[in-house]
């Protein structure tokens, strides 16, 4: 079983990964308004696996580009 991860280490796992800079508290937030990676409660605390941070990281990130004028696929 895969190790689940606090809010602080959820926010250093984003950014040494992906270099993705989000705080603990901005990590609260998206939890709050359902914007975020999923995650577990137990006991009044959010755990996020390892796998749903990466897979919302590069849902985050999206499609590499070459200009800033590029439309990501699917016409967004």
């Amino acid at each position: 079983m895969t190790p689940k991860l606090t809010t602080p280490d959820a926010s250093k796992h984003l950014r040494e990964k992906h270099g993705i800079i989000i705080t603990p508290r901005t990590l609260a937030n998206h939890a709050w308004a359902g914007c975020g990676p999923k995650f577990h409660k137990c006991a009044g605390r959010r755990y996020y696996g390892p796998d749903h941070l990466d897979e919302w990281a590069l849902e985050q990130l999206g499609e590499p580009r070459n200009s800033t004028s590029d439309r990501p696929k699917g016409g967004g």
